[in-house]
């Protein structure tokens, strides 16, 4: 099975841009500019709160040392699709990183199954 998304990005992702992500529950990836002006996935979360979530991540006490890291280093923009469905935000979530197979994420995500998406205009 294959999903279509509709996703949204927030370029450059910092706080001023953060105003118009939805608060709306959602998958995200978060992608790093490459020295080819290229991005790449480095990170795929998914949250009931867009917007806060998003926003938690850019904060100076994120646990994740390699997303801080990239958050304080690189030049990052989030890619994010609104999905209701926890069950579907799961298996997104799991099709993501398995395929893009993303640097900063500790913890494989707890779905027992996949779900084919359609994907940002990002390296991979």
């Amino acid at each position: 099975m294959k999903m279509e998304l509709d996703w949204y990005k927030v370029e450059p992702y910092n706080k001023q841009k953060m105003g118009n992500v939805t608060n709306e529950a959602g998958i995200y990836i978060i992608s790093a500019l490459q020295k080819d002006n290229s991005y790449v996935a480095r990170y795929v979360g998914q949250t009931n709160d867009l917007n806060s979530r998003l926003l938690e991540h850019l904060e100076e006490n994120e646990q994740n040392e390699k997303l801080r890291y990239y958050v304080e280093n690189i030049k990052l923009k989030v890619s994010y699709a609104k999905v209701k469905n926890q069950e579907d935000r799961d298996a997104i979530e799991l099709y993501l990183f398995n395929f893009l197979n993303p640097k900063c994420n500790i913890n494989k995500p707890p779905s027992d199954y996949e779900i084919e998406v359609n994907l940002p205009n990002i390296k991979y």
